[in-house]
């Protein structure tokens, strides 16, 4: 159970995820690395993605570590909430390589990464550095927007042009998406790299979705806009787009792709809380909860039993 639920426990609960202890042996004991990141520098409309991160961890101290469905506690799990990345703003391909630099790392040591934005430009250099590691993967992409154009605002590093960088590399599914450009979907049409689902299709025929997701094999990479969840679900966005994804269907997607894939990697991005509520970052926190009870490693040992998991 986790104790930061009870009134008083919070001074003696540590400012990490799901507030567990780090691992005794650091980086060369965990298993699940959680990595914040609270890089701003191209948003548009509503600005906060900043904030993001530390809101999250803040939020999953009141998440319960045992995970009902799978069934697994996420206390016997070594999972070591790394320092924030420092961001430079203004200089988005110095930020790149800092990003890259420091996912190469922790990838290399067979660890599986989970990274908080921050804006969602931070992931064309955590899918950089764990094509590095792994070689071709297949990049998820769950978001109410393609994030495809070729730049935006001056800048070929902008969040609304990630999925474009990510697709120079590898291939691409997108999920959700409701907003796209005139121009976004005319490159769209002449190009083999990325399939989109758009959130209608969803509503339209749920198997589109399925068949999709069966479809993929190998590794994956996935990386969540948390926009892609209907804003009444998720108000805490820049840009709040309606009719969005509920969170059953964000969870669903998740465990799919664990049946059928591998997934090596994962991000969640671009939540910018709403002071007052803390909805947004809680709902957030359970999915990144989650992500590592649906795909958690051979590894894990019980502080209980000392047996693996």
């Amino acid at each position: 159970m986790n104790l930061s639920h009870f009134p008083g426990s919070l001074q003696d609960t540590p400012f990490t995820f799901l507030g567990l202890p780090d691992p005794e042996g650091g980086l060369g004991e965990a298993r699940v690395c959680i990595l914040p990141i609270p890089y701003e520098s191209t948003t548009t409309y509503r600005g906060g993605t900043r904030s993001g991160p530390a809101a999250i961890v803040d939020a999953s101290r009141y998440v319960e570590t045992y995970d009902e469905e799978t069934p697994c506690d996420l206390a016997d799990m070594p999972i070591l909430t790394l320092p924030g990345v420092s961001p430079l703003l203004g200089a988005a391909e110095a930020m790149r390589e800092r990003i890259r630099d420091v996912a190469r790392e922790v990838v290399s040591r067979d660890r599986l990464l989970i990274s908080l934005g921050g804006e969602h430009a931070i992931t064309a250099p955590l899918v950089e550095a764990h094509l590095e590691k792994f070689g071709p993967l297949t990049v998820v992409h769950l978001d109410a927007h393609a994030d495809l154009r070729e730049s935006y605002e001056g800048s070929r590093m902008s969040h609304a042009s990630v999925i474009k960088r990510v697709a120079e590399h590898t291939d691409v599914l997108s999920v959700g998406v409701r907003s796209i450009s005139f121009e976004e979907m005319h490159w769209l049409r002449n190009q083999q790299r990325v399939r989109v689902i758009f959130a209608h299709e969803i509503r339209s025929d749920q198997s589109l979705l399925e068949r999709a997701l069966g479809e993929l094999r190998g590794n994956v990479y996935l990386t969540i806009d948390v926009d892609v969840l209907d804003p009444g679900v998720m108000p805490g966005v820049g840009t709040p787009e309606p009719g969005g994804l509920s969170y059953d269907q964000v969870v669903h997607v998740i465990k799919r792709l664990t049946k059928g894939c591998s997934i090596v990697g994962a991000d969640l991005v671009e939540l910018a809380p709403v002071p007052g509520n803390v909805v947004s970052e809680f709902t957030a926190a359970r999915i990144v909860a989650k992500i590592v009870a649906y795909t958690k490693k051979p590894a894990w040992r019980s502080v209980r039993d000392g047996k693996t998991q």
